[in-house]
């Protein structure tokens, strides 16, 4: 398994970004950076978010479907409606 490059890990962290504004607001662009992608191993993706230090909601999967801009941008849909977790 291979790590991440710092700029790859920095536009997968704007993908997260871009989805929870999206969300969150109803704005914003797609998650996904429309520029072409390294190519990427495929590998699981667990998104973690925290409100003010506390763990708000942390999503993930072992098995990705698609490739993984795609898979961190589902996952940050989903640690949005993370059960465990009720405002």
């Amino acid at each position: 398994m291979s790590a991440l490059d710092e700029t790859v890990r920095a536009r997968l962290l704007r993908v997260v970004r871009a989805t929870l504004e999206r969300e969150l607001s109803g704005t914003g662009d797609c998650g996904v950076d429309p520029k072409p992608w390294p190519e990427l191993e495929r590998c699981g993706v667990f998104v973690t978010l925290r409100t003010g230090g506390r763990l708000r909601g942390c999503i993930g999967t072992f098995d990705p479907e698609g490739d993984l801009p795609d898979t961190v941008e589902r996952m940050t849909r989903a640690t949005l409606d993370d059960p465990r977790f009720v405002d």
